[in-house]
This record gives structure tokens, sequence and C-alpha cells, in this order.
């Protein structure tokens, strides 16, 4: 951070406000009612150990906001829900002024899926939450599992599995996953005896032995891909995209509205949001550059600009660039005011703008920053900086 800082002419004491993209005291329901998991056959093993991940998790994030207060002593260091940050995001970068807004991920904080109404037509911006799902119902989740039990990274190649789909027949394992995802009323639900309840640890497994029994051993990154690994993935593709189409439903009915935002790491599942645009719910679907944890950093900005503006910052909308050869404003900073996202990943390169007093920045393999405060360098306004620190895995 320190030389971004330098760039920008600014001390961390010049810092005004500091996003992060997580709270941790929303970590804690999800310990609280790991006690009911205690008590049911086939789930009481994972009960406490999934009580203490998610109490460890919120102190550790805790502790990342504390170490934030430290680096940047004069700022207000502000928590953000995860979902809220995503749907920010979604919504601000599809440029409409109305528009329904579904986040579906593995999780942030507690929740996995959320439905909300996003409206900038008036003087203010309103972003209100109008329904929910909370671990473990979580697409995100049975997702990631698949992907590592198929032989793929969890968390990374889960695209891999998505193409492997489009090769494979889901007939084979249509009953499987109808029975580990059930559509319901208010979304769906994930049965645990097929999916273990989530433990905050790479290394605690997610497949149970009912699933191999009714699906495929799993097969380790070495071995070559046979037929059914091909089914499994595709039935895993079709159960995806018929719980996006009834998200996705659920959230026209309930705002009324005929656009649809759609953030969250299972936005990246592109063949799902294809079957949404083609479906008649909504009249469009937009999906914004980074809809995974990377553009939460971008949320959480926005949430801070909203709070103390109550307007979108200029700039999001459409701003999608990489690379050297091209740069977009992705946030536009007016004199007076500057609303900063950002990751932790190291820079690539700086460079001065030859536009005034204008700075740019690009994470390594990321999209860039392009920040500009004024034109006059003889008298640089006073900043109010919002600064937003970029996601964890977990």
């Amino acid at each position: 951070m320190a030389w971004l800082l330098d760039v920008a002419g600014l001390s961390t004491h010049d810092i005004d406000v500091v996003a992060y993209n997580f709270v941790p005291t929303r970590y804690l329901p999800a310990a609280v009612a790991s006690a009911r998991y205690a008590v049911r056959r086939g789930t009481a093993a994972r009960a406490l150990p999934r009580a203490r991940s998610f109490v460890k998790v919120a102190y550790r994030t805790r502790d990342r906001l504390g170490q934030l207060r430290a680096r940047f002593p004069r700022a207000r260091v502000v928590a953000v829900p995860h979902h809220r940050a995503h749907g920010l995001y979604a919504f601000a970068a599809s440029g409409r002024s109305r528009a329904a807004v579904l986040v579906a991920d593995s999780l942030g904080e507690t929740a996995t899926t959320s439905i909300a109404l996003a409206d900038s037509s008036s003087e203010r911006v309103h972003y209100q939450q109008l329904a929910a799902l909370s671990d473990p119902a979580s697409l995100g989740y049975v997702y990631g599992a698949v992907t590592e039990h198929l032989g793929w990274r969890r968390g990374d190649e889960e695209g891999t599995v998505m193409a492997l789909a489009a090769l494979g027949d889901p007939a084979r394992f249509r009953n499987l996953f109808s029975d580990a995802v059930r559509l319901t009323e208010t979304g769906f639900t994930v049965d645990p005896t097929l999916f273990h309840l989530r433990v905050l640890s790479g290394r605690a497994p997610r497949i149970t032995r009912a699933f191999v029994e009714r699906g495929c051993h799993a097969r380790r990154p070495d071995e070559p891909v046979e037929a059914v690994h091909r089914d499994l993935a595709a039935a895993l593709q079709e159960r995806t995209e018929q719980v996006m189409l009834h998200l996705a439903s659920q959230a026209a009915r309930q705002t009324g509205q005929s656009t649809l935002c759609v953030g969250g790491g299972v936005a990246m599942n592109c063949v799902s949001i294809g079957r949404i645009a083609e479906s008649d719910l909504v009249d469009e679907v937009m999906v914004p550059p980074a809809p995974g944890d990377s553009g939460t950093a971008i949320g959480a900005a926005i949430d801070q600009w909203v709070r103390a503006r109550g307007t979108l910052p200029v700039g999001v909308a459409g701003a999608a660039t990489s690379g050297r050869a091209s740069l977009t404003p992705l946030l536009r900073l007016r004199a007076g005011c500057a609303c900063v996202p950002w990751t932790t990943r190291p820079a690539s390169w700086l460079e001065n703008s030859p536009t005034g007093r204008s700075w740019v920045c690009s994470p390594a393999g990321s999209r860039r920053v392009h920040g500009r405060w004024g034109t006059d360098p003889s008298s640089p306004p006073r900043l109010t900086l919002v600064w937003s620190i970029g996601s964890t895995r977990r």
C-alpha cells in the first residue's frame, strides 16, 4: 500500500475511511445454528467442527480489522456485509437505474444467496435486501465440492468442470443431484448426507460416502477423464442451471423488475447466465466484470461512497479493462472526495497520467484502477479516501 500512497502524495494519516468486505459478527449465527446438527444422524460429527471454524473466522476477521485500524490510525474502518458489496458492485456496473439483484456464491459470512432491489432513480441510492439463504444451502459450495472431487482445484477451476459438462450425459446422475439440491419455495436446500456440512478448512472433505456410492470415486488430477466424470459434471451443471433459473424467477417476482443484475462467484458460470438470458423471466441480465470476491473490494468502496454522497460513483458502469494497452476510468475521483477500490495483490507497474494530478495502477493480472482528483497541481484539494481491501478464500 505504501507505494500507492506515495504516488498519490499521501500518507496513512491522510486516509479517512477504510472499507473491508466482511463483517466479523455475521459469522457467529452459523456457530450457534450448528447446535441443531449435533442431534441429527449423519451431521453430528461435523456440528462442533463447523461451529468452531465459524467462530475462528469471526475472530480472524476482527483481527484483520484491527490491523487496518493500526495501519490507518486516523481512518474510520468499516466492515461492509459481503453480499451487499457483491450486489452494489453488480448494480453499479450495470449502468441501470433500477434492477433486481441476485447474488449467489459459496459463502459471504453466513449468507450464500440473496435477492435485493436496487434503485438509483431518486435522490439517494437504495439497496434493499428482500430475501437470503444461509449456509449450508450453498450452490457455490456444491459446485466447488464436485470440482475438487473430479480432480480440479476448488475455487479456481470450476470453469473446467462447466466445459467438461458439455461432453457428458446428465441423465446418468440426474436423480443424485435432484436429491442433493432440492428446490423450495424460498430457494433451495442442500442435503447434508450427500455434501458434508461446511468446515472452514481446506483439508475438510465435502463429499460424503453416500454421494460416492451413488456417483463415482474421486479422480486424481493425474488420472484420465472418463465418461463417468463427464456425466457427473453434466448433471452438476444441469442442476446448477435449474437452480439459477429458479432463483432468477424469484428475484423477478419479488422485485417486479425486468433487469436482473447477478453477482457472486456462481455468476461466473456463464452457461447458467445464458439460460437466464434465453428465458422470458427478465428482459436483460447484467453481470459485472468481476462478479466474484475480487469485485467486493469495489463494492465495499461503493457502499461507503453511497453512504457519504447518496449517489453511485461515476465511471463504474461499463468499466472493464486489462493489460497496458487500454485504460478506462473505474471510479472518477472528484475534488474533495476520492473512492479507491483496491486489493492486497502487488502492483505490476505504476505510472503517472499525463493529465493533471492523476495516477493509475494495476495489480498483476487484474483490472486497472484509475484515480483523478484535480487538474491543478498547485492547489490539491482535501481528500476523503475510501479504501477497500480485497477478499480472502474460505
